[in-house]
């Protein structure tokens, strides 16, 4: 009798997959995603386009843009997403700039800008993700 219980788990976790994401996977539910690169290595002052896309919006399929983590951590454009790394290392190498819906302000997409310490590990960029934004 082991396998109704295997079909049940199957179709629950089929079920939990076709249900479930953050909306960024063209499901009904409104998302945002950053599209790729969604980290990239920049040096002090460089700047950086980013570009999302706002999935299953209604009405309005913009992003306002920000930095997270005030403003040592760089400035970004809120309507053209335009990055622009700070002068100097703030307090961490790696810093988030988010994506946030103007239909829905609790939909939002992520990205990294990790700035160069020399020596430490941890400010490099993982490898590539595919790109939330490609057909």
């Amino acid at each position: 009798m082991r396998r109704p219980k295997f079909i049940a788990a199957a179709f629950s976790l089929l079920s939990l997959l076709a249900l479930g994401g953050c909306g960024s996977d063209g499901s009904q539910e409104l998302g945002v995603a950053v599209c790729a690169p969604v980290c990239v290595e920049l040096n002090f002052n460089e700047t950086n386009q980013f570009t999302a896309k706002v999935f299953n919006a209604t009405t309005n399929n913009t992003v306002t843009w920000s930095v997270l983590g005030g403003d040592n951590n760089g400035s970004i454009d809120p309507t053209t997403g335009l990055y622009t790394a700070p002068p100097v290392l703030p307090a961490s190498c790696a810093i988030t700039v988010q994506a946030t819906s103007n239909e829905d302000p609790t939909r939002i997409g992520r990205a990294s800008v990790i700035l160069p310490k020399p020596g430490d590990p941890n400010c490099v960029c993982p490898a590539p993700a595919a790109d939330q934004c490609a057909p």
